[in-house]
């Protein structure tokens, strides 16, 4: 039997983006007492999750068993389990083995922020926030997306991060000689596959504060799915539950302060240092991959 089409899990189904497959009740459709995810959902507005202090907690997402394979999301209003799955092999292959080219390109012709195609920069969708002015809160915007490390090794991971930006920083390197050394420790990260965690990827949120607030904070604070997909052959797409995390949250796990920090010190390493702030961190947790290569075999293929 043929995996699912993406066309074959919409059909029948007005829920945006897919969300049938995220039903609280199965992948299947939904049953008669399957409550209705739209009815009666209310979205937040994204000042409302801001605190007096300064600080944001993203309370539409639950991950706390996320070490049982599970996240939990309210998801047009409604709480919803839902278990992540794994990249495949093909995919993780695709995305080191470009990145290690996109590697070599900026090491010969330097950065070029229009350049967006290849693994590194996902545009993600997402839907539900409030948006006064606008018929529809539905939005895209271009993400740099990479990997994290496996929970177990994450710890080492950011220690062995800071330890070599810092080495760099003390050696008083020009900005190639920099440049070339970050490049150098991001190839050798690219080359081990097995250090990544396949369940999730992250980016982080530039330009969203509580003063200013973009369409993607805001959607993803009122309903926590986003669809991500790549200007590139193979064409593959993650639906994913994305959880933000504000550095200055005093809530935050561990294991959510270290992925601020990975994600932080490899923004930093790449783009020529920092001055020491850390910005909103989003994990994206990989509920459903597919294939939505124009050929045989894609064409919205679900492969998890």
């Amino acid at each position: 039997m043929n995996p699912p089409t993406r066309r074959d899990l919409l059909r029948g189904s007005g829920a945006l983006l897919g969300a049938s497959a995220l039903a609280a009740c199965g992948a299947s459709p939904a049953p008669a007492d399957c409550p209705d995810r739209a009815a009666g959902f209310e979205p937040r507005l994204a000042s409302s999750f801001w605190k007096a202090q300064g600080y944001f907690r993203h309370d539409t997402v639950d991950a706390s068993r996320i070490g049982d394979g599970i996240i939990r999301a309210q998801h047009n209003g409604v709480w919803q389990e839902l278990p992540l799955v794994e990249l495949t092999d093909r995919f993780v292959a695709w995305s080191f083995e470009e990145r290690i080219i996109k590697l070599g390109e900026i090491a010969r012709k330097g950065f070029d922020t229009r350049d967006l195609d290849g693994p590194h920069n996902a545009c993600v969708a997402t839907v539900g926030g409030v948006d006064a002015s606008s018929f529809t809160s539905l939005n895209t915007a271009y993400k740099g997306m990479g990997f994290m490390p496996v929970p177990e090794g994450l710890a080492d991971a950011v220690a062995d991060l800071q330890n070599k930006s810092t080495i760099m920083q003390r050696a008083g390197l020009d900005q190639l000689t920099r440049m070339a050394r970050a490049l150098d420790v991001l190839e050798a990260l690219y080359r081990q596959p097995g250090l990544f965690d396949r369940r999730r990827q992250v980016s982080l949120e530039l330009f969203a504060t509580a003063e200013f607030t973009t369409h993607t904070f805001a959607n993803m604070l009122a309903n926590p799915v986003a669809s991500c997909s790549f200007l590139a052959f193979p064409t593959f797409e993650l639906r994913c539950v994305p959880q933000l995390l504000h550095p200055d949250d005093p809530g935050l796990s561990d294991a959510e302060r270290l992925a601020i920090d990975w994600t932080n010190g490899v923004h930093d390493l790449a783009h020529g240092g920092g001055d020491g702030s850390q910005r909103i961190t989003a994990i994206y947790h990989l509920v459903e991959l597919y294939d939505d290569s124009p050929n045989a075999g894609g064409r919205g293929t679900r492969l998890r």
